[in-house]
C-alpha cells in the first residue's frame, strides 16, 4: 500500500504534470500513455505467481500507482475543453461518470467472481480472471479516451470576455 501511495502522490502526480506539460505538451497524449501503461501493471498482476520476487511486486505496485496518477491530468483536460463557464459543470461530470462508473463496475466484477466461484476449481483462476477483466477495461478506457479532442474548438466554443 505504502508503495502505491508513494507512486501515486509523491511522484506520480508531479511527475506526469511534467511529463504532460514539458516532454509530451499534450494532456491527451500523457493520460492515454499513462492509461495504457497502467493496464500492462493490471495485466502482470493477472499472470502474477507467488514464486515471483516480492521486489518485482512492489516495483509493479508502484509503477501502477504512478501511471494511475496521470489520471488526474484529465481534469486539466476537461477544462481546457470546455468554455469557461460550464467548467464546474464539467469537473462534476467527470466525478460522477468516473465514481458511478467504478461503483458499477466493482459491483459487476463481483456478479462475475460470485458466479465463477461455485464452478471454479480455485480462487486462482477467478482472481486471475479479474484483473484480466480490470487490464482490459483500463486499456479500452485507454483507447477511448485517445478519441478525444486535445484543445477546444475555438468555432464552437469562442472564448468569454470576462
Amino acid at each position: 500500500h505504502c508503495r502505491r501511495c508513494a507512486g501515486r502522490g509523491d511522484f506520480g502526480a508531479p511527475g506526469g504534470g511534467f511529463i504532460s506539460d514539458r516532454i509530451l505538451k499534450s494532456r491527451k497524449k500523457a493520460v492515454t500513455i499513462a492509461m495504457t501503461l497502467s493496464s500492462f501493471t493490471i495485466l502482470a498482476w493477472s499472470r502474477w505467481e507467488s514464486s515471483y520476487s516480492i521486489i518485482a511486486l512492489g516495483v509493479l505496485i508502484f509503477l501502477n500507482g504512478f501511471f494511475n496518477s496521470f489520471n488526474q491530468i484529465s481534469y486539466a483536460h476537461i477544462r481546457d475543453l470546455m468554455p469557461e463557464e460550464m467548467s464546474g459543470t464539467a469537473m462534476t461530470g467527470i466525478n460522477v461518470f468516473t465514481m458511478m462508473g467504478a461503483g458499477v463496475f466493482v459491483h459487476g466484477l463481483g456478479e462475475v467472481i460470485g458466479h465463477l466461484q461455485d464452478k471454479s476449481s480455485g480462487s486462482d483462476d477467478i482472481y486471475r480472471l479479474s484483473f484480466l477483466i480490470c487490464a482490459g477495461a483500463v486499456f479500452l478506457s485507454a483507447v477511448l479516451y485517445a478519441f478525444t479532442t486535445e484543445k477546444r474548438d475555438p468555432a464552437r466554443y469562442p472564448k468569454t470576455a470576462a
